[in-house]
């Protein structure tokens, strides 16, 4: 995405009609990427959003990949309401409305009043472990289970022993210092080493 903040940049610098946000414009900034979401800002006037539209517009040309209108909307606050449509037509985006949840976070175009704070408080896990751990086509956000993983991880280190690598040292010092000549099934595991 730092394709994007570029030709973004170089839009913004090539139209002296782009306006910042207001509360963006200290920094220059005109847009968040958090993984696959983008957060666009500017004044809420027709040369602006073109800049924008012309950045995504660019970006697409050169990547291949699209912004689905059906998952985009844009928010709008203190424009009339035909500007409003203006604007719409040129995104080609559906109008939303404050307040909105994003990552769980209500976003309001003026302060957060405490209604909004008590929607943050905690409640709990509201998924399990296992969730999480699912592939991400099943509904799961891809995590590695940590269980599985040391399982894996420790049956590796066996093969490893068990296999002879004369190259790695781990399992060379593991035969000599504590398989030795036995058999490895039938080891007793010393109660003082670490993991224990």
């Amino acid at each position: 995405m730092e394709v994007f903040t570029s030709i973004t940049k170089k839009h913004i610098t090539d139209n002296s009609q782009f306006k910042y946000h207001s509360r963006c414009r200290g920094l220059g900034i005109s847009h968040l990427i958090f993984a696959d979401d983008l957060l666009l800002f500017s004044y809420g006037d027709l040369a602006s959003i073109d800049t924008l539209k012309r950045s995504l517009d660019h970006f697409s040309a050169l990547s291949g990949l699209c912004i689905n209108p059906s998952k985009s909307n844009f928010f709008v606050s203190r424009v009339s309401l035909d500007m409003a449509n203006d604007i719409g037509t040129l995104l080609g985006f559906d109008r939303g409305e404050f307040p909105f949840k994003y990552l769980g976070v209500p976003l309001i175009s003026t302060s957060l009043k405490a209604i909004h704070w008590n929607e943050l408080k905690y409640t709990g896990a509201r998924v399990t472990w296992a969730n999480v751990c699912r592939p991400k086509v099943y509904g799961g956000l891809g995590f590695r289970n940590l269980e599985v993983a040391n399982t894996a991880a420790c049956l590796k280190h066996l093969w490893n022993v068990i296999a002879m690598h004369r190259d790695n040292i781990w399992a060379r010092w593991i035969r000599a210092q504590l398989v030795r000549d036995r058999c490895l099934w039938t080891l007793n595991i010393p109660q003082a080493c670490s993991g224990n």
